[in-house]
């Protein structure tokens, strides 16, 4: 008996993904097929469940378990086996959002200045994006099932897929998992499974995941409390100089977006300032931004490349670092990520259909007549009237002091203490609901309690 087994899934993205492909300057594109249709290639997707199978059974990439399923590796020279899983491309329905530019900056967090080289631009897809996909596994041991609820359970608990992950994008939900198995050593079975191929749909039977728990996944509900503002622009707007920030998904419907970038860089800030208050060493610390001050000739700025790096510069050490990443001390970095190592945490873009956009004018005084400084006038729009954003939090295998560090900084943002946005609204956000967290560590995001803020 001979099995090959056929696996459509059916995926959506509630925060939009970028799976790209290239670059224009300082944007960063996305990759499109013959047709010029958005399409997430299958050998990305492959790639992406391949690391979390080994990292569900605590292997190298070219463990046996994994090259069994998904080939030997290019580096292994002792092995040449073709991965016996096949992943099809994925072509994206982007709706009536379409194709999306969006606008990052880095900051330093001593200063609260933009980070020299920190400031770039991305393609990007709206929220709701979704698309189909059907993976075909060849299966000589019986055993194949098992493997694909694997990959289906992976999905269901947190992965992101395409590129530049970090800003807030990429969460995938399994909306559709059917299930066939064909025994190709008869020939019916054959024929149904080369029909499959050809038309590209399968027939089968709902297939369930087995979730891991060693994936921390946290459901935050947050809200502007009363009598406070926010605002997280994205350039300059029509009617105002800053507007926040608002997105079209693929029905066509306007919402106003909390990017999961600038709750992140808030979030990283607090975590590194905890990280240090507890005697661990951080790589981006006082000392290194008084350093910088203080070059001969002349002073010079830390650049997002100090920041990525780990303020090691080009030689043997940095090569050290890129080759076994474990060598990294700074905890913040094994978090967050680094040039070295991908990051383990990511924070989900979150919107919103609620909330006003009020209108608020201001003007520059001259200190010494007291009077406004001509051209210095201009006006922003400020999110009001309670609008709920509700963003997902996920930390590969935390440790329980790293989610003591992000619980704690959960705690900071409701409390007020943590900013988000422009300095001309208030950005303070506040828990609207307890946190609900499963996987490792859960309880200490399952005991935070909303101080009331709201």
């Amino acid at each position: 008996m001979t099995l090959v087994h056929h696996l459509q899934l059916k995926l959506e993205f509630p925060s939009g993904l970028s799976p790209g492909e290239g670059s224009r300057g300082n944007l960063l594109t996305i990759s499109t097929d013959g047709q010029g249709r958005p399409v997430l290639r299958g050998t990305a997707l492959a790639g992406v469940l391949r690391a979390a199978y080994s990292k569900r059974h605590s292997e190298f990439k070219n463990g046996p378990k994994v090259s069994n399923w998904f080939g030997s590796s290019s580096s292994d020279q002792e092995a040449d086996h073709a991965s016996r899983l096949q992943v099809s491309d994925m072509v994206l329905e982007a709706g009536k959002g379409g194709k999306l530019i969006r606008t990052f900056n880095a900051l330093n967090r001593h200063t609260g200045a933009v980070l020299d080289g920190g400031l770039f631009s991305i393609e990007a897809l709206p929220p709701g994006t979704s698309g189909q996909v059907v993976l075909t596994l060849e299966d000589p041991q019986s055993t194949g099932e098992n493997l694909l609820r694997e990959l289906v359970g992976e999905l269901e608990s947190g992965l992101q897929l395409g590129g530049r992950v970090a800003r807030g994008i990429g969460k995938v939900t399994v909306t559709s998992a059917e299930h066939r198995t064909y025994d190709i050593s008869k020939l019916e079975d054959h024929a149904a499974f080369l029909n499959a191929c050809w038309s590209g749909n399968i027939k089968g039977k709902k297939l369930v995941g087995t979730i891991s728990e060693k994936r921390l996944v946290v459901q935050v509900v947050l809200t502007v409390p009363r009598g406070q503002d926010l605002c997280v622009g994205d350039g300059e707007g029509i009617d105002h100089t800053v507007e926040p920030q608002c997105v079209v998904d693929v029905n066509g419907n306007r919402t106003w977006r909390l990017p999961g970038s600038s709750l992140r860089g808030v979030m990283r800030g607090w975590v590194t300032r905890l990280a240090a208050r507890d005697g661990c060493k951080v790589a981006d610390n006082i000392e290194q931004e008084l350093k910088q001050r203080e070059l001969i000739p002349r002073p010079s700025k830390i650049s997002s490349d100090d920041i990525a790096w780990g303020f090691i510069p080009p030689g043997d050490e940095r090569q050290d670092f890129q080759q076994d990443p474990s060598q990294i001390k700074c905890p913040v970095m094994n978090l967050f990520g680094s040039s070295y190592t991908k990051s383990r945490i990511h924070i989900s873009d979150a919107t919103s259909k609620d909330g006003i956009g009020q209108s608020r004018q201001h003007v520059s005084i001259d200190r010494i007549s007291g009077g406004a400084n001509e051209g210095f006038l201009f006006s922003h729009q400020a999110l009001t009237g309670k609008p709920v954003f509700q963003f997902q939090l996920s930390i590969e295998e935390p440790t329980e002091q790293e989610a003591k560090w992000v619980s704690s900084t959960l705690r900071a943002l409701d409390m007020g203490l943590l900013r988000i946005g422009s300095s001309k609204s208030s950005g303070t956000l506040a828990l609207a609901n307890p946190p609900s967290a499963t996987g490792q560590h859960a309880n200490l995001f399952n005991q935070l309690q909303p101080m009331g803020n709201q």
